[in-house]
Order: C-alpha cells, then sequence, then structure tokens
C-alpha cells in the first residue's frame, strides 16, 4: 500500500503499522482494511487489517491451533477464516469465520460445541438462538440461516466471542434487503443494545440511501458487551453521515477525513461500515475497505 503522507490518515497508519505491516496491504492477500473512529473526545483512529482466506490460512497454519476453528473446518461448517490484525490488541490473537451449510442440525451442532468449550456461551445462548431465528432464506431446515460469522478473540485469560447474523433475504428468484423487517425484528427483541441504536440507524439508512447488512455483539464472562449495526449498499456513505452527525464536530471532522483519504486511495472501495454505541455512550463507525476489482 502506497502512503501519501500529506493525507492525515496515511500520516497515522504510517505510525500505527510497522514498515512491513503496511506492505502487508496488498490486493493479494487483503479482504478489508479498516479505519475505526468515535465521537470520545481523547480517542484517535484506529486501523484493522483483514487477511483474506488463503493468507489467513497460512498465517493460521503458522500458530497454534485453535479448536473451535478446526471443529468448524472439519466439518465443513466454516467457508472461509479471516486473520485480523489489530495493533491495539497485538497480545491477542482473533480469527473470523464465515459459517457455510447453516442447515439447522448444523447451527445446532455449532450450538452444542460452543456450550461446551465457551465458558459463557450458556449466559447468552437464547439470546443467540433468538435472533438466529431472523429469516434469510425461505427453506424450513434453515432455521438459524442468519447466524452468519463467529469471531473468537483469546488475550491471555480473557476470552470474546464475536457473533454476527446476516441482513439479506434470499429467494429462489431474486435477492433484496429488507430493512423494515429486520428492525422491527429488532425492535421487538429482548436485546436493549440493539434497539438502543435503531433511532440513529433509521436515520443512517434514510439519509445514505442504504440497506441493512449484519448485526454484530461481542460477548464476554463479564458481560460487557459491545452491540453495532452493520450498514452497506448505500449511495454516498460520506455525505449521508455527515448529514446525520452534523452535531457532532468531533464524527463529522472525521468522517470528512476519512471521505479526503478514499478520494486519495481511489484504489478502495468503502463496501459498509458499523455503527456503535460504547459503554460509555460514545458513537462509533467503523468503515470497511475493499480494494476495486
Amino acid at each position: 500500500m502506497f502512503l501519501d503522507l500529506r493525507s492525515k490518515i496515511d500520516k497515522k497508519i504510517s505510525l500505527f503499522f510497522e514498515k512491513e505491516q503496511i506492505e502487508s496491504i496488498e490486493k493479494s492477500s487483503l479482504d478489508y482494511f479498516g479505519i475505526n473512529i468515535s465521537s470520545e473526545i481523547n480517542k484517535d483512529f484506529e486501523f484493522k487489517i483483514y487477511f483474506n482466506h488463503k493468507k489467513s490460512w497460512e498465517i493460521y497454519l503458522q500458530h497454534k491451533k485453535n479448536p473451535l476453528i478446526d471443529f468448524l473446518f472439519e466439518n465443513n461448517f466454516a467457508n472461509f477464516l479471516t486473520v485480523v490484525f489489530d495493533k491495539n490488541h497485538k497480545d491477542s490473537s482473533r480469527y473470523d469465520v464465515g459459517l457455510a451449510n447453516r442447515e439447522t442440525k448444523n447451527t445446532q451442532k455449532i450450538f452444542k460445541f460452543l456450550e461446551k468449550n465457551c465458558s459463557f456461551f450458556n449466559k447468552f445462548k437464547n439470546e443467540i438462538k433468538d435472533l438466529s431465528l431472523m429469516k434469510t432464506i425461505e427453506l424450513d431446515d434453515h432455521t438459524f440461516d442468519s447466524f452468519y460469522f463467529l469471531a473468537l478473540i483469546k488475550n491471555g485469560d480473557d476470552e470474546i466471542l464475536k457473533c454476527h447474523w446476516l441482513n439479506k433475504v434470499y429467494s429462489f428468484e431474486t435477492e433484496f434487503n429488507n430493512n423494515k423487517y429486520y428492525l422491527d425484528f429488532i425492535e421487538k427483541s429482548n436485546i436493549e443494545g440493539l434497539k438502543k441504536l435503531l433511532p440513529t440507524t433509521k436515520t443512517i439508512l434514510k439519509n445514505c440511501n442504504a440497506s441493512i447488512w449484519m448485526e454484530g455483539i461481542d460477548y464476554n464472562q463479564n458481560q460487557s458487551q459491545k452491540h453495532k449495526i452493520y450498514i452497506n449498499k448505500f449511495d454516498d456513505c460520506y455525505e449521508g453521515l455527515i448529514k446525520t452527525f452534523k452535531d457532532n464536530l468531533k464524527l463529522k471532522k472525521e468522517i470528512e477525513n476519512i471521505r479526503s483519504w478514499n478520494k486519495i486511495h481511489k484504489e478502495f472501495i468503502c463496501k459498509g461500515f458499523a455503527y456503535g454505541i460504547d459503554k460509555n455512550n460514545n458513537s462509533t463507525l467503523n468503515f470497511y475497505f475493499r480494494f476495486k476489482k
């Protein structure tokens, strides 16, 4: 990846990563490049590198095996692996796994594995299953099909389970997003962390002419959870987000900086972003960039 040090964000990237890590951001190995911002006054830009399956598998084979990953791939329950490099958590290992063959019987086996191998899964099992009932396909044997991918982060004795749910309805003739269905489903749920995001999410969807992509929840044994709603298929995410957060000067300025960075780096396209609220009530936005084809 070539950095233009006239760009404020490229300057920060040059300080955030080592030279060899910046050089690893190339089309042949990158899945996404992430830029995270927050309304928290003293919180700076954060960056993440998401490697594609081929590169991630090479990295994974060089490290200690992970029981969850081995279980998913050995049973043909996974279709991709993503290794995520996050300098802010460099002592932890994070693997995102896209779930495949999401028939009810297979997803039930994944839940059973997590019951036995994730110390705190049972605390949240009912919530995870209930959210997984969101429809994505018109097949009776895909009860939990929206349960789309898992990530497991280990940092010493601390463990985080990241769950994501896909918001895309498939029919046999067409594919479409149905924002109203998913917004209503969340509204009727008992998940207050997601429901808290709905008012601003609705504004974002309107201002960006966008679609809901996924929901994400991070779980850990301390029950300190993070909730995010992911958005994609927008007209102009920058204009829409600036309009949405026009009264938050920090977020507005940082969105403008990202837009300026993307104008320099035309090789990237923003494929989506995630909106969240942290435990201190700060708004967060995570942007996901891919190389253009």
